[in-house]
């Protein structure tokens, strides 16, 4: 049992630490509700990150991924380069995409508005695989952008099948 909450909250106080308990009590609540409350604030999004089929991603201003939920690694290991978090993008797709990426990404940010568009990457098993990708300004908790969220769902197999219905 420490006393380093009392001894923190009431140092500038006159009031000695042993008299500080029925005062410390609502404030000690207070922040005990607010970590239990960030807990499950945390446990939320990891379970609508998690959850989603599609991948999520947070990336830096110079494109290295912050974020990917499991769904985008799994892409990334198995369809592009396994070694891409953390890495800057370059390393994930091929350098004639990469341009017009980078190019998008400041755009984003600059302009701090929403973008969908297809994307098309080569798989490692050589077939072109299609993405519907929405990014947007990442901003951290001051509303500064610094870099680019984005969501993308491989809708590769959806456009064979509008293709094939449409050549009936």
């Amino acid at each position: 049992k420490t006393l380093f909450p009392y001894t923190t909250l009431f140092r500038s106080s006159s009031v000695p630490v042993s008299c500080a308990s029925r005062r410390s009590e609502k404030p000690l609540r207070l922040s005990w509700r607010m970590t239990r409350e960030l807990r499950e604030s945390k446990a939320l999004f990891q379970a609508v990150v998690e959850g989603s089929n599609d991948g999520i991603f947070v990336k830096d201003a110079d494109g290295r991924f912050l974020m990917a939920n499991s769904t985008l690694k799994y892409w990334q290991s198995e369809v592009l380069n396994p070694e891409c978090i953390e890495c800057p993008e370059h390393e994930a797709v091929s350098s004639e995409v990469l341009a017009s990426i980078k190019a998008e990404e400041q755009q984003i940010m600059r302009a701090q508005q929403n973008i969908t568009k297809e994307l098309k990457v080569q798989g490692r098993d050589g077939q072109l695989r299609t993405l519907l990708v929405t990014k947007g300004p990442f901003k951290t908790a001051d509303g500064e952008v610094s870099g680019v969220f984005g969501i993308a769902r491989d809708i590769t197999e959806r456009k064979r099948q509008i293709g094939r219905a449409s050549c009936r």
